[in-house]
């Protein structure tokens, strides 16, 4: 946590808005707290740190609206505990979502959680890609993973942890197993 922020441990709203901000870095949040509202919206916000909400597992309602982000890290939201299993709110319209490649492992987690987490259904509208021109203005709640392009994820979206040679072949193998999956069972065409 900013060093003026550690003495506000039991800080249960805290209001960033309009504050021209462009990072949140990882680790911003360094202790537990008891922060339950967090309001960043209406900034300038391009980056996200996979860290950034750390320590946060009392937070109910998270508002990144109206920012500049195009991509946000796959496990950025997995501390929010409180938020994915009681109703919480994660605010994200109104941004400019690059629907590709860079997006697939948090669209992953998206979809997982559309259920669980309430995205803010009045703006859901507004949640959107921006681009590639293919996918302009599509909500990100109709959008399969298959739509964002030919991805491979790096990390597993359940549990982030750094890819061995082991889980690529695993993966491979079974991506493999299941392109040839045919009704007439025979060698495999490799």
């Amino acid at each position: 946590m900013p060093s003026r922020l550690r003495n506000f441990a039991e800080l249960r709203v805290l209001d960033l808005s309009y504050n021209k901000l462009q990072v949140l870095p990882n680790n911003f949040f360094t202790e537990d707290n008891k922060l339950e509202i967090f309001n960043l919206s209406n900034n300038y916000l391009h980056q996200v740190g996979s860290g950034a909400f750390n320590g946060l597992q009392h937070l109910m309602v998270l508002d990144l609206e109206r920012n500049e982000l195009k991509t946000i890290p796959e496990d950025v939201f997995l501390p929010l505990t409180n938020v994915i299993s009681s109703q919480g709110e994660i605010c994200l319209s109104r941004n400019r979502w690059k629907c590709g490649c860079t997006l697939w492992g948090f669209m992953a987690w998206f979809l997982d959680h559309q259920n669980t987490v309430s995205w803010n259904s009045t703006n859901d509208e507004e949640t959107v890609c921006r681009t590639p021109e293919g996918l302009s203005n599509r909500r990100l709640h109709s959008l399969s993973l298959s739509e964002l392009g030919n991805c491979f994820p790096t990390t597993s979206v359940a549990n982030p942890t750094s890819t061995t040679q082991n889980d690529i072949t695993t993966t491979l193998s079974i991506t493999t197993e299941n392109i040839y999956t045919r009704k007439n069972p025979g060698p495999l065409p490799f």
